[in-house]
């Protein structure tokens, strides 16, 4: 079912998957710098945590199915 961006609860989604990009790619370029091993723990974990959240929301804004979700998931 693809994305209606004229529906306002679409749309908001849309745009909550381009920020969760947006901060997955911050995070990236901001661990490929890091110098510390504190550092790149902290930027590793905001990288699994924006990945997360990107699936979960992924799963609602295509609205997938338990099983599509495994199969996405590669389970």
């Amino acid at each position: 079912m693809p994305v209606d961006l004229t529906n306002p609860a679409d749309k908001a989604k849309h745009d909550r998957m381009v920020e969760l990009v947006e901060q997955m790619l911050a995070a990236r370029k901001q661990l490929a710098g890091a110098q510390s091993d504190k550092d790149k723990d902290f930027y590793a974990n905001r990288c699994d945590e924006n990945d997360c959240q990107i699936d979960a929301l992924d799963d609602v804004l295509y609205a997938l199915t338990p099983a599509e979700i495994q199969i996405v998931e590669g389970a």
